[in-house]
């Protein structure tokens, strides 16, 4: 059964004001496209607005101003429109509360601590010495290692693996597929061979983190790779060792960073970004797709290319490449000129 919400109370709910008619009942969220009169859509920007013309729409989100142009009707205004959106799509569609429901295939092993209800699916592994909050879900053929903790309401999805020893904060969700706390990738040469170095630190992660599908992390050599409060990343990230990631940091996919570095706090490093070992990047730091990071970057700074450099200069070094081959031609022909003017003024 669709829930039904009174457009004056999704306002309370996003800290938005309403425009229009606060008792309208609104019973789902859609696209402007396929939005009927009870629902609410999002008319985020000037290309939608002008979708939101032909939209059926009953009720819309929009920014602060904008309803001012439209026709008359029932708009939610937010200062931040996308954010709002959301959060009434948390309301419609938050996972239900789970009963305590342990599949009868799950293994679990000795002195496991449980605080509250726990969803258990099909072939589900708990080592000893685990302990978990309340309504944590975990998904059917999941590992969860030896001595981990994982906090209040977290969610493990099909096929992930937590090695021994990792702690997940309150709220963690960890995608299909996603390894945590597996070797850090250390061996010491000698001789024309590599030398395993064990690693015996742990992951961390903070309350509110979410790891995309197909997610690595691993753990120190010792003490932690730790990844802070609501850090998210998309899928097929890799973290290495004792990798260091400050809170509110997002991670696009496939990027790689290697042991021992630092990202600071509300970065975003872009699509299949690779980070050096040992480099730091500070707080707030924008990294374009396909960047390599070689030195380490300052706060506040956008940078891109490989090696990575001030976004502005890269876009000049982008206009620059596709000419090079004309203006060597252009060089090359001036060089001649003056070896040739050189010659004829030497001779007289």
């Amino acid at each position: 059964m669709k829930k039904r919400v009174m457009l004056g109370e999704l306002a309370g709910i996003c800290e938005g004001q309403v425009s229009g008619d606060p008792s309208f009942e609104v019973r789902g969220i859609a696209p402007l496209e396929s939005a009927g009169p009870e629902d609410i859509s999002l008319a985020m920007n000037a290309k939608y607005l002008r979708q939101a013309a032909s939209s059926r729409a009953g009720a819309l989100i929009v920014g602060e101003g904008v309803q001012e142009n439209l026709p008359k009707g029932n708009y939610l205004i937010s200062d931040a429109p996308y954010w709002a959106f959301a959060r009434i799509l948390q309301f419609f569609y938050t996972d239900p509360e789970p009963c305590n429901s342990i599949h009868a295939s799950t293994s679990v092993g000795g002195n496991f601590i449980c605080k509250g209800n726990l969803f258990t699916d099909a072939f589900v592994v708990i080592g000893s010495n685990v302990k978990m909050g309340e309504g944590c879900r975990i998904g059917a053929n999941s590992v969860i290692g030896d001595g981990c903790v994982l906090g209040d309401h977290c969610v493990i999805y099909p096929n992930v693996t937590l090695y021994p020893g990792t702690r997940l904060g309150n709220r963690v969700r960890v995608h299909s597929g996603s390894v945590i706390g597996s070797d850090g990738f250390g061996f010491a040469p000698r001789s024309g061979s590599w030398e395993k170095i064990p690693h015996l630190g742990s992951v961390e992660l903070g309350d509110d983190v979410e790891i995309g599908a197909g997610c690595t992390l691993d753990r120190g050599t010792f003490g932690l790779t730790r990844i802070g409060r609501g850090v998210k990343l998309d899928d097929q990230v890799h973290i290495g060792h004792n990798v260091q990631i400050g809170e509110n940091t997002l991670l696009v996919a496939q990027v790689g960073i290697a042991g021992s570095s630092q990202v600071g706090k509300n970065s975003i490093l872009a699509g299949k970004v690779g980070v050096s070992g040992h480099i730091r990047i500070g707080d707030g730091v924008q990294v374009g797709p396909m960047a390599g990071v070689a030195h380490d970057v300052a706060d506040g700074q956008i940078v891109s290319g490989a090696p990575e450099m001030p976004h502005r200069q890269w876009l000049k070094v982008q206009r620059i490449l596709p000419r090079l081959p004309e203006m060597r031609r252009r060089i090359t022909a001036l060089e001649r000129k003056l070896d040739m003017d050189h010659k004829e003024g030497a001779e007289t």
